[in-house]
C-alpha cells in the first residue's frame, strides 16, 4: 500500500523495507533515497552491506523470541528454528531479498540456539 501510495506522486515519501523498496525500484514504482545519521553529514546508500552493518541510519534488525521452554516441549517450534537457522533457512532470506545476518552474527545466534542459551545475543 505504502508504495502504491507514493508511486502516484513524484513529490511523496515512504518508509518500507528493503526487500520491498528493491522490488519497487526494480519496477520502475519508486527510488531509493541516500540518507545522513546527521545535518550535513554523509549520505549512505540502501544495499545489503550497510543496512547489515547498520552503517544506513534508518536500518532495522528483526529479530526472532524463542521461548526455551516451549521450544523443549513442543518439537514444531524447535523444527521451525532448526529449519530457520539452517542453510536452506538462510538462503530463502536471501532469495525473497532481505538482507541476511553476517556471518560472526549468525554465529553467535546458531550457537545460542544450538546450547539453547536464553536472553539477547
Amino acid at each position: 500500500m505504502i508504495i502504491e501510495g507514493i508511486s502516484s506522486s513524484q513529490f511523496s515519501l515512504g518508509w518500507v523495507g528493503y526487500a520491498f523498496a528493491q522490488e519497487a525500484t526494480d519496477a520502475g514504482k519508486s527510488k531509493m533515497l541516500q540518507v545522513s545519521r546527521e545535518d550535513g553529514g554523509d549520505c549512505v546508500s540502501p544495499t545489503p552491506e550497510t543496512i547489515a552493518s547498520a552503517e544506513f541510519p534508518i536500518a532495522r534488525f528483526l529479530y526472532t523470541y524463542i521461548n526455551i521452554d516451549s521450544a523443549a516441549n513442543d518439537p514444531s517450534i524447535a523444527g521451525f528454528v532448526d529449519y530457520m537457522m539452517s542453510e536452506d533457512g538462510l538462503t530463502a532470506v536471501t532469495e525473497v531479498g532481505y538482507v541476511a545476518l553476517p556471518d560472526a552474527d549468525g554465529a553467535d545466534v546458531l550457537e545460542a540456539w544450538e546450547t539453547r542459551t536464553p536472553g539477547r545475543q
